[in-house]
C-alpha cells in the first residue's frame, strides 16, 4: 500500500472515530438547523487536526458552529480555569485533549457532554467507570487501554489487508495516576 493510500485509510479511521464520539452529542439538537453549535476545545497548546476534521464533517466555524479554543498548556491549574471558562460560555460540547483536560472538564460540569480525545487509561484512572458503557457525561477515544487492543488489531487488519506483523512500543516507566 502506498503512502497516500495509507494516509487516506488513517484519515478515514480518525474521522470515523471522531464522528462516532462527537456526532451523537451534536445531533441531539440537530432539528434546530438554525442553531450554531458552540464547540469548546480544551487542549494542551498543540495544533491538532480535530477542528479540520469537524469542518470536513460539516461543522463550519462561523457558519453553523462556533469553535471556542482554550489551552491549558497541560498544567492542571490552567486546565481547571479554562474548563470553567468554557462552561461559563455555555458550550454544547467540550472536546478535551488528554486526561488532565478531561478531568478538569469533568470537574467543571456534569451536564455538558465531554468528548475526550486520546485519553490514557480512562478506566484505570477513574475518568470513566466502563469503556463499553461510560456513565455520566464523558465519552471519547481511549488511546492506551489493554481492554481494547485486540479490537484495534482487528480494525488495523481491515484497514491494511495482508497485514502479517504488528509491533507496539511500550514504556513501563510511564505511570498511570488515579484521580479522585
Amino acid at each position: 500500500m502506498n503512502k497516500q493510500a495509507t494516509w487516506r485509510a488513517r484519515s478515514r479511521a480518525i474521522i470515523f472515530g471522531l464522528s462516532m464520539a462527537v456526532l451523537p452529542v451534536l445531533s441531539v439538537n440537530a432539528e434546530q438547523s438554525a442553531k450554531r453549535f458552540r464547540i469548546g476545545f480544551l487542549d494542551t497548546g498543540q495544533s491538532l487536526a480535530v477542528p479540520k476534521l469537524l469542518t470536513d464533517l460539516g461543522y463550519i466555524d462561523g457558519q453553523n458552529a462556533v469553535f471556542e479554543h482554550r489551552s491549558s498548556q497541560a498544567e492542571p491549574e490552567r486546565a481547571a480555569e479554562m474548563a470553567a471558562d468554557l462552561v461559563r460560555r455555555k458550550v454544547d460540547v467540550i472536546i478535551a485533549f488528554t486526561n488532565v483536560n478531561a478531568f478538569a472538564a469533568k470537574q467543571a460540569t456534569s451536564t455538558i457532554p465531554i468528548v475526550v480525545w486520546a485519553s490514557h487509561g480512562a478506566l484505570a484512572t477513574g475518568l470513566v467507570s466502563s469503556l463499553a458503557h461510560p456513565t455520566g457525561n464523558v465519552t471519547g477515544i481511549e488511546s492506551l487501554a489493554p481492554e481494547i487492543d485486540a479490537k484495534r488489531v482487528e480494525l488495523l487488519k481491515e484497514i491494511v489487508p495482508g497485514l502479517r506483523r504488528v509491533g507496539a512500543l511500550y514504556s513501563p516507566t510511564i505511570k498511570v495516576r488515579r484521580h479522585t
